[in-house]
């Protein structure tokens, strides 16, 4: 998986939070993208939403930024 770091501090500025943060929302988004999820249907964008914020309060409890 490759995440751009321009692009995600870009966005860190955008969202008012930390350029940690946005690093490890892209890192699980962008994991559960690659384990078949997806987020085009309401549905499955709030499936994709709970699991995002699910994973980053065990893997980086520390990081602010929820999706």
């Amino acid at each position: 998986m490759i995440i751009s770091c321009p692009q995600a501090q870009r966005q860190a500025g955008e969202k008012g939070c930390e350029y940690s943060s946005e690093l490890a929302l892209l890192l699980v988004h962008g994991v559960l993208h690659l384990a078949g999820y997806d987020h085009l249907e309401e549905d499955e964008a709030r499936e994709m939403q709970s699991l995002e914020r699910y994973a980053l309060d065990r893997v980086f409890p520390a990081q602010a930024v929820r999706p």
